[in-house]
């Protein structure tokens, strides 16, 4: 009888905590992997819409000809900071970021916005060729480093494509989506985004118009595009609407029945 209780014990052993460390690893990586796979898929279709944007935009770039300058008076008294040239580039990889960072609903909202203003600003660039037309003298700047990027920038964006600016309106897109997922950060969003928008003027990339019509082509096509978000989850609203207020004449009618 001893025995017998004996072997019970030995069969119902716990099992020792170390033997499940390898379990709860596997379970702890799996859960990692699954809140970092939208971020990354998010940030790398981020990255494939700005090289098919930037292509497009090198293409319209070849088109345009005869540009309107945009510069005022006020324009040429901002002081040229090449230094500035640092964050107008620090704009790229921030997209990526920002959009890594944000809920996927959001995401959609401000890729389609994105989308939406660089196929009206292209065709403005097409129509209505314009130029800020305040190149400044390389020779000037003392850092060679700054001297080449400033010849890099100036090889591959010409001196069209102007207004409205696509930098300053990307800028505005991605700190509304930024502030509508993380409204504790979003004095961050904003500063970055006017840090973006003064380096557009310092490195004289862009005019005051420019920036303004940018602005303003960037909140129409965020508003345009969660117009568009609303609208489509409206029916499927309405039909869960519809849906419970069925269940609920359904339960009143059983009450009514029962004795």
């Amino acid at each position: 009888m001893t025995g017998c209780c004996k072997t019970l014990r030995e069969t119902n052993v716990v099992p020792d905590n170390r033997q499940l460390l390898p379990i709860a690893a596997y379970t702890s990586a799996a859960e990692s992997l699954k809140s970092v796979w939208p971020r990354a898929l998010q940030a790398a279709i981020t990255l494939v819409a700005i090289t098919a944007l930037l292509l497009l935009y090198g293409t319209v770039q070849r088109l345009s000809e005869t540009p309107v300058v945009t510069a005022s008076a006020v324009d040429r008294i901002i002081p040229f900071v090449p230094e500035g040239l640092y964050v107008y580039l620090l704009f790229f990889p921030l997209i990526v970021v920002v959009g890594a960072s944000v809920r996927w609903a959001n995401f959609i909202v401000m890729l389609r916005a994105c989308f939406l203003a660089c196929g009206i600003a292209y065709i403005l660039y097409l129509v209505f060729p314009t130029t800020a037309g305040l190149r400044p003298d390389r020779a000037g700047i003392a850092s060679s480093v700054l001297s080449g990027l400033f010849r890099g920038l100036h090889n591959v964006d010409r001196y069209t494509n102007a207004c409205p600016s696509m930098h300053v309106a990307i800028s505005w897109l991605c700190a509304k989506g930024f502030t509508a997922c993380h409204r504790n950060r979003r004095f961050l969003a904003w500063f970055v985004c006017s840090a973006v928008i003064v380096s557009t003027l310092v490195t004289k990339q862009h005019t005051i118009v420019d920036i303004g019509s940018g602005i303003l082509l960037a909140q129409f096509c965020w508003d345009l595009s969660c117009r568009f978000s609303h609208r489509r989850r409206t029916p499927s609203a309405e039909l869960l609407q519809t849906e419970l207020s069925e269940s609920a004449v359904l339960a009143g009618t059983n009450q009514d029945k029962r004795p």
